[in-house]
């Protein structure tokens, strides 16, 4: 046999293979026999969750998405009930070093505004919060309202990918302002941005 169509056989030999495996990959494991899901509803399934994954995280000059929660102090937040207000919205954890860094900021903060149209919220999304939170509340002297995210619904709405992040919301109920990170919130600059919404 000639050395030339050895390695043409060699060859379809691979392209045989090849094709195989990609079958089995595509229409045996690709498809779920026993719940009746072929290839095509694992493909629609996976663009599905493409869509999902794709959403834009809220941005400035958008109307924030709305939320209802319970706070750990026993009361009701929704969201869409402090439109005339600006709402600082913080999400925490905390293990979190920047977010207990940040604390004595967000303290003086809320009791600048105490007397203003101004709400501050804080959410977790820790398991045992309950447990773990009064330690972390009592640097506070002015505290914010806190609620638990128990199913991440807050947190997947806002896209939040890290802590602290947090989102200042007009009056309206539209994103101000994105902070990624700690963040001086009692400076001048701040507290410039804050008055100024409270004032439209």
């Amino acid at each position: 046999m000639r050395k030339e169509t050895k390695i043409n056989l060699v060859l379809v030999g691979l392209f045989v293979l090849i094709a195989a495996g990609l079958y089995t990959i595509i229409f045996r494991l690709g498809g779920d026999s026993a719940s009746g899901r072929g290839a095509g509803s694992v493909i629609a399934e996976l663009n599905a969750q493409r869509r999902v994954s794709s959403n834009p995280k809220p941005i400035p000059g958008h109307l924030a998405p709305d939320f209802t929660v319970q706070t750990m102090e026993g009361g009701r937040f929704a969201l869409f009930e402090q439109r005339g207000k600006v709402v600082l919205l913080n999400f925490f954890a905390t293990w979190c070093a920047p977010c207990r860094m940040e604390v004595p900021q967000l303290d003086a903060l809320n009791a600048r505004f105490a007397d203003a149209n101004f709400v501050m919220l804080a959410i977790s999304s820790e398991s045992g919060l309950r447990r773990v939170l009064p330690q972390f509340s009592s640097q506070f002297r002015s505290p914010p309202l806190f609620a638990q995210d128990a199913n991440n619904q807050i947190t997947g709405s806002y896209r939040i990918s890290g802590f602290p992040e947090t989102y200042l919301i007009d009056k309206q109920g539209n994103i101000a302002r994105r902070f990624i990170g700690p963040y001086d919130w009692n400076g001048p600059e701040f507290v410039a941005l804050v008055q100024r919404l409270l004032d439209q």
